[in-house]
């Protein structure tokens, strides 16, 4: 229901607004180094929106969001930022899709590979990859009921 076009708008038109960034589509895959927030939409169609980037990417977000250096950021100022992008981006697809619906929470967390985390039971939906500022974003969908997010460390 959604499709690689959507999801594409999508995250362009929040990175645009909130950021003032500009996300290129790109082949580039986030590399070791990550931060991945997801939320899970439940209701009349079920799937999880899940964002990857790099750390440096993530940081910058903060930096911009918060207005803030660097140096002044921390770990759950970083979570919070990145959050708060793909609660934005999963609203504007959970609005494309039939009623009733409803957005999860964010769940953030850092981890070294994008294989590193598993979505049970889901299967891989759409995929959108990006350059911003020279960092690569991923963003991508996963189809059917949300389960607890099984990382590897």
């Amino acid at each position: 229901m959604i499709d690689e076009n959507q999801v594409r708008g999508a995250t362009q038109e929040v990175w645009q607004t909130m950021l003032g960034a500009e996300p290129q589509p790109a082949e580039a895959v986030p590399a070791g180094g990550l931060v991945s927030a997801s939320v899970s939409i439940s209701g009349a169609w079920s799937g999880t929106i899940l964002m990857n980037c790099s750390s440096t990417l993530a940081s910058r977000v903060a930096c911009t969001m918060f207005e803030l250096a660097p140096g002044d950021l921390d770990d759950d100022l970083i979570a919070d930022a990145i959050g708060e992008v793909v609660n934005m981006v999963g609203g504007k697809l959970k609005g494309l899709l039939p009623s009733p619906t409803t957005l999860s929470m964010p769940t953030v967390i850092r981890h070294l590979h994008v294989e590193d985390i598993r979505y049970p039971h889901q299967a891989a939906g759409p995929l959108q990859t990006f350059l911003v500022n020279g960092e690569s974003l991923r963003v991508a969908v996963l189809v059917g009921e949300a389960q607890a997010v099984a990382a590897v460390a």
